[in-house]
């Protein structure tokens, strides 16, 4: 095993890069940068000189950060360049709001050659009738636009576009009505889809908040699955190479879960859960760029990270955890809207700043940073053993790599090629022997059945294992088992058994070791099962072991177990007298039973409900019944008992008797005008003849008036009396 170990230049990640020289750098804000395959940086946005050369919103810098005067870009855009992407020809494909470029009209959409001269092969005619605020190159040279223009060249096309690689629009990239909104950033995945974010709320129709994606046709992806998506508007987008897609804008929240300002996605859209962000940005994430490690450069208007003082520009983790070894000091004094990295790590910025960690930068900055390098080395291990390595002990063959940190914070990455070298495992013939013999095996004697085992080491030095089987012979033959029914018995081993358990014999083998043979008997129970005793009244019947039954004694029945011995169930059946049949008397106004265990009032057939009590007011005139229960539940039932109430016309000249309100709530009044003293006797019964309130009037002569308050009675109807020697009024007093 070797092992090699290479570290990183002695800077600190994340501090100023001192030998990118730009002087006193751009006069105004840089909106994007885009570095080509040979080092040098397009930079773009609202300057109009770089070291005090006047430029005008678009220029090339040399590696070292010098303006490249190669670069001849004349007059330049005559307004803000916001987007740049360098195709694979060199070309550089620019958008913002300018309107011409070095006083060549053309609309917020251009083609430059790779000296900055505008490309006349790229033709967009009227161009996009409002701003471009993005553009991406798909593999084939088609190039996806989008910002806030509503049409093309003329054709109307809401925000977001492809053109050809001449720049005509494409007429296969089928939008329908769009984005809602303006559309600030487009990332294209390596099976051609797209994804898109901004301040739309609605593609061609769909309802979806501020991102999405469509399929490589312009539709939208229905299997992209954002639900409630980002709560603001989403400026970046970058597509990790596992497919998860990190976005970041002014937005709180993503589907109803808090995210400050920047999170990450699986690749169909939900939110990565094991994406750490804490409390995330303090403000608007502007700027995103994935290093090859996976770690996530970020630059925006935040000032802090997870409670972490990072001024605009910070590098996280590839679980969304800041990376403290990225070093900004006081980073950046205002906003980063750019971020771009170089093939050698190194992270360019562009801003609005004029400063950062202290030394002077206007617009433009280079900031020191490392990859990891992988040294190689090699480790073998037996089958069965393991070895620690990425983490973990390991096991299997296979290429291992482990991650460690420089004191400059740059990652060095040993990978072990691990083989896992053959063990031999090598079975000897079994072996057999009487139970109490004993038999030499790898040098000692063994009288236990089992697998004896000795090792050798083999050249590779891993240990070959020799294994041999010991049986230990012991015939015991189980033979069948034998059941029998109590007071039976059964032949076994030549005698008659007639007890549970279990019984031997034995004989000898041809290999000379005892044989013992067993069974065991079983004797079955027989039962004697009583069920529960059954009462019934005189008159009915009881289905006892199948047949109904009317006569008081004791019945039999007989089963046979699932062992074939007989149970005898027996049960008792009692029958108890009927009751004497009630007799009905009359005390004045109440209907009274003979004395009974329970009661139940009948108006002809029909069953008066609640009437349960011995004495029973009847409402009405009409045949009455009382049936009885005594204590087993037996009944009989009363002869009819007539009741005749009396009753006299209820007109204004008897009493004068009013009922007022009526009906009511249960308050209400109660008024008639006695002209001659007399009797009286004034009572409300409910429907059940109970008496709910009653009053004598003795020799009563006079107005009488009277409040009553029912009210804790339920609603219905109530019959008031009032009797007399005249006889009986009946009102009705209805309850609300």
């Amino acid at each position: 095993m070797f092992l090699h170990i290479i570290f990183c230049a002695n800077a600190q990640p994340g501090s100023i890069d001192l030998s990118f020289t730009v002087g006193t750098g751009a006069n105004g804000i840089v909106l994007t940068t885009s570095i080509q395959s040979d080092g040098k940086i397009i930079i773009g946005g609202w300057f109009t000189s770089y070291n005090g050369t006047a430029i005008n919103r678009i220029a090339r810098l040399n590696a070292d950060g010098t303006l490249d005067s190669t670069f001849t870009a004349g007059t330049g855009a005559n307004f803000g360049v916001s987007t740049t992407s360098i195709q694979s020809d060199g070309k550089i494909i620019i958008g913002g709001q300018f309107t011409s470029y070095n006083v060549t009209a053309i609309n917020r959409i251009a083609r430059l050659n790779t000296d900055g001269t505008p490309d006349s092969t790229f033709t967009v005619g009227t161009g996009a009738n409002n701003t471009v605020l993005t553009t991406s190159i798909q593999s084939d040279g088609k190039i996806i636009i989008s910002g806030g223009f509503t049409s093309y060249n003329g054709t109307a096309i809401n925000r977001i576009a492809r053109l050809n690689a001449d720049g005509t629009l494409d007429s296969t990239f089928t939008v329908g009505t769009g984005a809602s909104n303006a559309v600030w950033t487009t990332s294209i995945q390596s099976d051609g889809k797209i994804i898109m974010g901004g301040n739309f709320t609605s593609y061609n129709g769909t309802a979806i908040n501020r991102i999405a994606r469509l399929n490589a046709d312009g539709t939208l992806d229905g299997t992209f699955t954002v639900g409630m998506g980002a709560s603001s508007d989403v400026y970046t987008t970058s597509i990790q190479s596992d497919g998860k897609i990190i976005i970041g804008g002014w937005f709180t929240s993503y589907n109803g879960t808090a995210r400050n300002y920047i999170t990450r996605l699986n690749a169909d859209g939900t939110l990565d859960s094991t994406f750490t962000v804490g409390t995330g940005a303090s403000w608007i994430a502007q700027a995103t760029s994935i290093q090859s490690d996976g770690k996530i450069i970020i630059g925006g208007l935040f000032t802090t990270y997870n409670g972490t003082a990072r001024n605009r520009i910070a590098r996280l983790n590839a679980d969304g955890i800041l990376d403290g070894i990225f070093t900004v000091g006081i980073g950046a004094d205002s906003t980063v809207f750019t971020t771009s990295i170089q093939s050698d790590g190194k992270i360019i910025i562009g801003g609005l700043f004029t400063s950062y960690n202290g030394t002077g930068r206007n617009g433009i900055a280079r900031l020191l940073n490392c990859f990891p390098v992988t040294t190689p080395a090699t480790s073998a291990i037996c089958n069965g053993d393991s070895i620690f390595l990425q983490g973990a002990y390991q096991n299997a063959p296979g290429t291992y790599y482990d991650t460690l940190l420089a004191v400059n914070g740059c990652d060095s990455i040993h990978s072990t090629a691990l083989t896992v070298n053959s063990t031999y495992s090598i079975s000897d013939p079994a072996v057999a022997i009487c139970n109490g013999d004993s038999s030499l095996i790898y040098g000692t004697y063994r009288t236990a059945a089992g697998t004896y085992y000795d090792s050798l080491t083999t050249v590779a030095g891993c240990d070959s294992v020799y294994s041999t089987a010991l049986t230990i012979i012991i015939y015991n033959i189980i033979d069948p088992a034998v059941e029998t029914c109590n007071g039976d018995s059964s032949l076994i081993y030549g005698t008659y058994r007639t007890t549970t358990g279990t019984y031997y014999d034995s004989l000898t083998t041809v290999n000379g070791c005892d044989s013992i043979h067993s069974t065991a008997l079983t004797v079955n129970p027989t039962y004697n099962i009583s069920d529960p005793a059954v009462a019934i009244c005189n008159g009915d019947s009881a289905l006892i072991y199948g047949t109904y039954r009317n006569t008081a004694g004791t019945y039999y029945d007989s089963l046979s177990t699932v062992s074939g011995c007989d149970s005898i169930i027996t049960t008792g059946l009692t029958v108890n007298p009927l009751p004497a049949i009630p007799v009905i008397t009359q005390n004045g106004d109440t209907l009274a039973s003979s004395i009974a265990n329970s009661y139940q009032w009948y108006y002809y057939d029909t069953l008066l409900i609640g009437a349960n009590s011995q004495s029973y007011i009847p409402v009405k005139s009409g045949l009455y019944f009382v049936e009885i229960t005594d204590t087993n539940g037996c009944t009989s039932i009363s002869a009819a008992f007539s009741v005749t109430i009396s009753s006299i016309k209820e007109d204004e000249s008897i009493y004068g008797l009013k009922i007022y309100p009526n009906p009511n709530t249960g308050k209400f009044n109660i008024v008639m005008n006695i002209t001659q003293a007399e009797n009286l006797e004034l009572k409300i019964v409910n429907n059940l003849g109970q008496v709910l309130f009653r009053e004598n009037l003795k020799q009563f002569k006079g107005i009488y008036e009277k409040q009553l308050d029912l009210n804790k009675y339920p609603a219905g109807i109530y019959n008031l009396q009032l009797i007399s020697k005249k006889g009986v009024i009946n009102k009705q007093i209805i309850i609300e």
